[in-house]
């Protein structure tokens, strides 16, 4: 929410070629009780890779008012950033 947060994260499974899901341990992500689902799937010549992040927002009505006006928008920018970033990565190789 445009401050840096740091977490623990615990991978809860695991398929080999297919996906990875992590879940928050620690800090705000573990009180949304937040998980991400990371996805590799061949096409074609390539690879696709998916990242899917699910999570509660705390507190109730309050949270769902403030996940409709700023929360979901700023996840989805997290995870465009972080898709971005390991994309960046990957063709570095």
């Amino acid at each position: 929410m445009g401050k840096k947060m740091e977490w623990d994260g615990r991978v809860i499974e695991w398929a080999e070629n297919d996906s990875i899901v992590w879940q928050a341990m620690s800090g705000t992500p573990e009180a949304m009780r937040m998980k991400a689902v990371n996805r590799v799937e061949k096409e074609g010549e390539g690879t696709r890779y998916s990242l899917e992040v699910e999570y509660m927002p705390p507190y109730s009505i309050l949270g769902r008012i403030m996940d409709l006006i700023m929360i979901k928008r700023n996840v989805r920018k997290m995870v465009q950033h972080s898709t971005q970033n390991l994309k960046r990565v990957l063709e570095q190789f």
